[in-house]
């Protein structure tokens, strides 16, 4: 029988408790999204062990308050939470914004903290499609990395392009980003977290 790590924390049994704690802490997927996100945004505040044991804590809180939807894996939530918490500590400034971790305070009817949760893990869910993309990206050839980079992140128009990428023109620009744009298409086809949280994308 599978362990079941929510019914461990929730189970009052100290045993339990730390089983489950320790599967989590010494879990090498959620600990390298982490170090990722800290890495993609320059977190020098927190180290991501730190975030991951301050995620745990603010998790099981939450999880004992009984607001945990189940919209998604307990993981995913978790990731959720330690993302807004490197996001608050970094400054980060993302479209969705989130109140970060509940308190009673914060929320105080259970349909307020049930619409707030969701949004952690809906969060959760975009910054791994984020991620997923990114690790997609990096499989294209230097010239379409730099050129994605430079038009989606930087706002970059063809002629400035062009020289970075070593094209001669705007027109032969686009038609790199074309190329690139296409071959990410197809990278994404074939990536089941993409075709599993495509919605994001529209």
């Amino acid at each position: 029988m599978q362990f079941d790590i929510k019914s461990a924390i929730l189970s009052g049994d100290p045993a339990a408790r730390n089983k489950a704690y320790s599967l989590l802490l010494n879990d090498a997927m959620i600990l390298n999204k982490i170090k990722s996100w800290a890495n993609t945004y320059r977190l020098t505040s927190m180290e991501p062990d730190d975030v991951l044991q301050e995620a745990i804590i603010k998790m099981d809180g939450l999880l004992l308050d009984g607001v945990f939807q189940g919209k998604s894996k307990l993981t995913t939530f978790l990731l959720g939470i330690a993302f807004n918490i490197i996001r608050d500590t970094t400054g980060l400034k993302k479209r969705l914004q989130l109140k970060g971790v509940l308190s009673d305070n914060d929320c105080p009817d259970p349909e307020t903290v049930a619409d707030q949760l969701l949004l952690i893990e809906e969060n959760a869910q975009q910054m791994e499609l984020q991620a997923e993309v990114e690790r997609l990206t990096q499989q294209l050839r230097r010239e379409c990395q730099d050129a994605l980079q430079l038009q989606y992140r930087e706002n970059k128009s063809m002629k400035e392009i062009a020289p970075i990428v070593n094209v001669k023109n705007s027109d032969q620009a686009k038609k790199l980003l074309s190329v690139c744009r296409q071959q990410l298409r197809t990278l994404c086809e074939k990536s089941p977290i993409v075709q599993r949280l495509k919605h994001y994308l529209q």
